[in-house]
């Protein structure tokens, strides 16, 4: 009898488990609740709480992106803003160049600027550009790229010049990618065109081909 007890006993608690996970634990701690917690943990008076809180914000990344930037702008700790803004500009980094991969991706290559001998080679975020010179040389400017609104049309694209003439320096354009032809759209005086249109002096409007490899 005592041994049909146990088994009774057991099958029991466990169908009570069961039953208790598939209608949800009413004490579980909702997602929201959970950055809601931590985010109050990032003001918490031991440092190593408020270090924990961070990397668990983190490794949450863009579900707490709303919360974290509203704690950031309106946060009566000041220790709690300071870190929701480092978190939050972290996170939105990383969103950021895992949605322009896809974008990055219609770029690569070598693509030569129609009408003339300037050809722009895209590697990974890196480019290099060239202008031939009468000697039979070349002018060569390179640098880093940035699309800053993956998933638009056309993408907002900043070339960081890291070599060159205009080291240091960085031209906003607006690009349009269609199979093998790349259009861009600049401006000589800093600012990013406002339509994707050539005018008289500026924006230009360049096209460039990509060529075979």
């Amino acid at each position: 009898m005592r041994a049909c007890t146990a088994v009774g006993l057991v099958v029991g608690l466990t169908v009570t488990a069961q039953v208790g996970t598939i209608r949800g634990d009413p004490g579980k701690e909702t997602d929201t609740e959970k950055i809601a917690r931590l985010i109050q943990q990032l003001g918490d008076d031991a440092f190593r709480k408020r270090e924990a809180a961070s990397k668990e914000l983190d490794a949450i990344g863009e579900p707490a992106l709303v919360a974290l930037r509203k704690a950031a702008a309106s946060s009566d700790d000041a220790e709690i803003r300071r870190r929701a803004e480092r978190i939050s500009e972290t996170i939105a980094a990383r969103v950021a160049e895992a949605g322009a991969k896809p974008e990055l991706a219609k770029l690569q290559g070598v693509w030569k600027q129609v009408g003339a001998g300037c050809t722009i080679t895209i590697t990974g975020d890196k480019w290099v550009q060239k202008w031939p010179t009468g000697d039979g040389g070349a002018h060569v400017h390179s640098g880093i790229l940035k699309v800053l609104n993956a998933g638009k049309t056309p993408l907002a694209v900043d070339w960081i010049h890291h070599a060159g003439s205009y080291v240091g320096s960085t031209t906003l354009t607006l690009v349009q990618v269609d199979g093998d032809t790349l259009k861009e759209c600049w401006r000589g005086d800093g600012v990013r065109p406002t339509e994707f249109a050539a005018k008289e002096g500026f924006p230009q409007l360049v096209t460039y081909n990509r060529q075979k490899q």
